[in-house]
């Protein structure tokens, strides 16, 4: 099920490249691609044993609960997957899904009034009729044992991949640096925000700890990289409330080739969350000698193991007081980007994708 693989974000970063790593070791299963007409559905079709359908339907709900569980029974499908949150409890295979956090149950009231409705009905629902469930982390499987009552059994925690456009990608040049800041007009010392702009990632708290720290650190500059996606409007607003217009910096949404020399870039990664299912962010600065401060919330403490400084995501003096201690302590610099090159490598696609194929194949036994 791909109706989303046109969104911008975490979710459908994970859908690519666990697609593209699937299809690359599994040329025994056959698999059928259910889009909405995307065009990034194309790059699939290289794949000999992929094939793909397009399916029309009016709104989200009537494609995923009507028009799956037909086209699952008419193509006699043994097994429907979704990358993103729900399945169609009517069809009759076995169904399977990933949960990629507890953030809408969590923190209910920054999401949008209708999709609180809708998680608050469908999510039990698509846990219980589910035959197996993907989490990306050992904590996602405690945050659904908690807000749901499940079969642990089925959980399984699979942990995301590095993008290839941050593999072996070495030490770049000077002259290639400096030309990608000169492109986005980044300054020379920058702490980095990478991720959409909304309340779950906690921008205004961010923006408040930065104000606190600029004042002891002259000359750095706040970089928030990523799209505006809901409840936006406050946190642009507080950047001119707090008088930040001139230290805050807003590329929006950059080319994926250009993200690492970015990261390479930065003299420490911000990243407090409210929370995360996974956090992709942490692993891309790891692997690029980035310091991180991120969040004690969420699967975040799991992925960053030992190569962050973790801090209360409600606690701006925290915040402010950990950007400090890492941008002033050079020792701890160095062991907090030599832990990150140790940590990431626990985080490949292949692996991931390797533990997918082998829960299919076991839920194919069963048929």
């Amino acid at each position: 099920m791909l109706r989303h693989i046109d969104e911008k974000g975490g979710i459908s970063v994970y859908t690519d490249n666990l697609l593209h790593e699937l299809f690359s070791i599994d040329d025994k299963n056959q698999y059928l691609l259910l889009h909405n007409g995307s065009k990034l559905i194309e790059p699939y079709s290289k794949y000999p044993n992929v094939y793909m359908k397009k399916i029309n339907m009016p709104n989200k709900f009537l494609w995923d609960q009507i028009a799956i569980p037909w086209v699952t029974m008419k193509e006699k499908l043994d097994l429907v997957f979704n990358p993103k949150l729900s399945i169609p409890l009517m069809a009759r295979s076995k169904k399977s899904f990933t949960f990629h956090g507890a953030e809408q149950f969590a923190h209910k009231n920054i999401f949008k009034f209708y999709d609180r409705i809708y998680f608050s009905i469908f999510m039990p629902l698509f846990i219980k009729k589910a035959d197996m469930i993907i989490s990306p982390t050992k904590k996602g499987i405690i945050d659904m044992e908690y807000h749901f009552k499940v079969n642990k059994s089925k959980i399984k925690a699979i942990h995301h991949g590095l993008n290839s456009n941050f593999l072996n990608k070495g030490k770049p040049s000077t002259f290639l640096l400096e030309n990608i800041r000169s492109e986005y007009n980044l300054p020379e010392k920058i702490i980095l925000f990478v991720g959409g702009i909304t309340p779950l990632k906690n921008i205004s708290n961010i923006l408040h700890a930065f104000d606190k720290f600029r004042k002891k650190h002259m000359g750095y500059k706040l970089v928030l990289i990523g799209f505006r996606r809901w409840n936006f409007k406050n946190d642009i607003e507080l950047i001119n409330k707090l008088g930040l217009e001139d230290d805050v910096v807003l590329p929006g949404w950059v080319r994926d080739m250009d993200l690492p020399y970015i990261y390479c870039l930065a003299d420490l990664l911000i990243f407090p969350s409210l929370y995360e299912g996974f956090g992709i962010p942490l692993i891309e600065a790891m692997s690029c000698g980035c310091p991180i401060v991120t969040s004690n919330a969420g699967g975040l403490p799991e992925i960053a193991g030992d190569a962050a400084v973790l801090v209360n995501p409600y606690d701006v003096d925290e915040i402010s007081t950990a950007m400090c201690k890492v941008i002033d302590d050079s020792d701890l610099q160095k062991n907090l980007i030599s832990n990150g090159y140790r940590q990431v490598k626990n985080f490949s696609w292949n692996k991931c994708a390797h533990e997918v194929l082998n829960e299919f194949n076991k839920l194919g036994q069963g048929l």
